[in-house]
C-alpha cells in the first residue's frame, strides 16, 4: 500500500499555509473546516491507498483573464486533494531542486528550493524582478550583441502528464519516490475536468516545482548547444553575438520544446532585438517619468510579489506613497494599451488599506476593464465597511449588475467569484434576493458555489430552501458550499435534511 505518513501530511499542510491555498480563488471556507478537524482528517488521509485513491472530480475550474482578451484555465482543488498533492511534491522537492541548473549560475530564476526551509516548496526570491535585472545586466554587458525574448504558449496547460511523471522520476532514485511520481500522474489526470492526459492545475503552489522539473531537459539541451540564456517560468531570454546566431538559437529552443514536450513558443511574444536597443528602451522608459512617478513605479516592480499591505513598506517608500496621486495613476494605467494591470493591482489590492474613497467612482466606471483583476477589486471594496448603507447599496448594485442573469454580456466567472466572495465575507453588503437570483439561474457550478457562500453570510431561510433542490446535481465543492450555506435553515429542519442525504464523505460530515 502506497500512503503518506501523518508527518508528511503535516508538512504538506504547512506548505499550503506558507504559500496560500490558491493564486486565483479565495481561500475556501472548507479549508478552515479542515484546519479545525486536522487531527482526525490527518489520520483519515494517512490511511488512504494512493494507488487506488479516487480524487474529488470534477474539480472547480474557470477561465481567469490574463489580460482583456487572453485567458487561462485555473483550478480549485478539494482540500483533501490539495493536501495530498502538496505533500507528495514536498517529498520530491529536494530531488527536483538538485537536478536543476544551480541557482548560483543565475540562469533559472523561478521557484528555487535551495535553503527554502522545511515548510515551503520554494523561496519567494529570486523571482521575476531578479530575472529582469539579470536580463538588463547581460544586455548592457554586450551592447553589440542580440537578445531573443521568447515565451512558451500555454505552458502549464499543455504539459503532458506522463512526461511530467518521467521528468520527476528522472530526478529520484528511491523506490517509494518513484511510486509517488506515478501516483502524481494519476492525480493530475483526475484534477482535469475532462480527464485528459495533458495539463497540470494552475493555482496550487505544488504545480510549480513539477513544471520546473518538466523542462529541466529543455534547459540542459540549450546548454549543450552553448546557448547563453536565462529563464523565469516560461519566459526565456537568449543572448548571442549576431542576428544569425539569435535566429538559430530561437529555432533550437522552439524545436526542443516541441520534440520534448509538444510545446510551442508564442509567436506574438517572441522577438529578436539588439541588446543596445533593449537597454535604451528600458532606460528611456525611466527617463520619461517624473521623480515621484519613477520612485512609485520602482516600488511596484520591486515589491509587487513581496508585500501584502502598506505596513510592509519602509519610511522612504511610504513617503513616496503619500506623494502619489493615485487617481491619476489608476486612470493612466487603465488608459494604457495594453492596460497596466500590475500597477492597477498594486493600487487597489496592495494599498487597499489606504481606504482611498476618491478611487471608488473611477473603479465603478471601469468595471469591464477591471475584470482581469477582480481579486484586487474585491480587496479594495472590503475596506469600505464603514460606508453608510445608501452608499454601500449603490456600490453593491453596481458590482452585482454584470453577473445578473438578464445581462446581455455577462462578466466572466473570475469576476463573479471575487465579487461574490466580497458578499460572502461581509454581511453588510446584503442583497440576498439578487444573490439567490444568481444562484438559481446560473448554469455554472462555480457561480452556484460562490453565490451559495454569499447567501450563507447575508441570506435567510427563504433563500436557503432552494439549496435542497440543487444539491443532487452539484459537483463536490459546490456541494460543500451548499451544505455550509444550509445553516440558514431551521435547526431541526437542517438536521433532518442532512440525515436524509446520508452523508458519508469525511469533510461533508464535519461541516458544522
Amino acid at each position: 500500500m502506497l500512503s503518506l505518513t501523518e508527518a508528511e501530511l503535516d508538512t504538506g499542510l504547512a506548505a499550503i499555509k506558507f504559500h496560500g491555498y490558491s493564486d486565483f480563488f479565495p481561500t475556501p471556507p472548507e479549508f478552515n473546516i479542515l484546519l479545525n478537524n486536522w487531527p482526525a482528517f490527518r489520520t483519515y488521509l494517512a490511511g488512504l491507498d494512493l494507488d487506488n485513491y479516487d480524487a474529488y472530480s470534477p474539480p472547480l475550474e474557470l477561465s481567469a483573464p490574463k489580460s482583456r482578451i487572453n485567458l487561462r484555465r485555473v483550478t480549485l482543488l478539494h482540500p483533501f486533494d490539495l493536501v495530498i498533492y502538496t505533500a507528495i511534491v514536498m517529498l520530491l522537492r529536494d530531488d527536483i531542486s538538485k537536478a536543476r541548473i544551480p541557482e548560483n549560475e543565475r540562469r533559472v530564476f523561478s521557484f528555487r528550493a535551495e535553503s527554502c526551509g522545511a515548510n515551503a516548496l520554494y523561496k519567494h526570491k529570486p523571482s521575476y524582478p531578479e530575472f529582469r535585472r539579470e536580463v538588463l545586466k547581460r544586455a548592457k554587458q554586450q551592447p553589440r550583441g542580440w537578445i531573443v525574448l521568447a515565451d512558451i504558449a500555454d505552458f502549464y496547460y499543455r504539459l503532458y502528464q506522463h512526461r511530467v511523471r518521467n521528468a520527476v522520476q528522472a530526478t529520484v532514485t528511491e523506490p517509494r519516490k518513484i511510486k509517488l511520481a506515478a501516483a502524481l500522474e494519476r492525480l493530475l489526470r483526475r484534477f482535469n475536468v475532462n480527464n485528459v492526459s495533458f495539463g497540470i492545475p494552475i493555482g496550487p503552489a505544488a504545480s510549480r516545482p513539477l513544471a520546473e522539473a518538466a523542462i529541466i531537459d529543455v534547459d540542459e539541451a540549450l546548454l549543450s548547444h552553448n546557448i547563453d540564456f536565462c529563464r523565469y517560468i516560461d519566459d526565456y531570454a537568449i543572448f548571442t553575438t549576431s542576428r544569425d546566431q539569435a535566429d538559430w538559437a530561437v529555432h533550437q529552443l522552439g524545436e526542443t520544446l516541441y520534440i520534448y514536450h509538444g510545446l510551442t513558443l508564442q509567436t506574438a511574444k517572441t522577438t529578436v532585438i539588439q541588446c543596445s536597443t533593449y537597454t535604451s528602451d528600458s532606460e528611456n522608459s525611466v527617463e520619461e517619468q517624473d521623480e515621484v512617478e519613477a520612485r512609485f513605479n520602482e516600488i511596484v516592480e520591486e515589491l509587487f510579489y513581496d508585500i501584502t499591505s502598506l505596513d510592509e513598506l519602509n519610511e522612504e517608500q511610504k513617503e513616496t506613497i503619500d506623494a502619489t496621486d493615485f487617481g491619476a495613476v489608476l486612470e493612466e494605467a487603465l488608459d494604457d494599451e495594453p492596460i497596466n494591470y500590475k500597477k492597477v493591482t498594486f493600487v487597489l489590492e496592495k494599498l487597499s488599506g489606504l481606504q482611498n474613497e476618491d478611487l471608488v467612482d473611477i473603479v465603478l466606471g471601469n468595471l469591464k476593464r477591471l475584470y482581469p483583476v477582480a481579486h484586487a477589486l474585491s480587496a479594495f471594496f472590503r475596506e469600505f465597511e464603514h460606508f453608510p448603507p445608501r452608499k454601500k447599496k449603490r456600490i453593491a448594485e453596481a458590482l452585482l449588475k454584470p453577473i445578473l442573469p438578464n445581462q446581455r454580456y455577462r462578466a466572466p466567472e473570475y469576476y463573479a467569484v471575487w465579487v461574490l466572495d466580497l458578499f460572502a465575507n461581509h454581511a453588510a453588503w446584503n442583497h440576498a434576493a439578487q444573490l439567490l437570483h444568481i444562484f438559481r439561474d446560473s448554469a455554472s457550478q462555480t457561480i452556484k458555489r460562490y453565490s451559495a457562500l454569499a447567501i450563507a453570510k447575508c441570506g435567510s431561510r427563504s433563500e436557503a430552501l432552494v439549496f435542497k433542490e440543487a444539491i443532487a446535481a452539484a459537483t463536490p465543492l459546490t456541494r460543500t458550499a451548499i451544505l455550509i450555506a444550509s445553516a440558514k435553515l431551521a435547526g431541526d429542519e437542517r438536521a433532518h435534511w442532512r440525515r436524509s442525504l446520508r452523508l458519508s464523505d469525511q469533510l461533508e460530515k464535519a461541516i458544522p
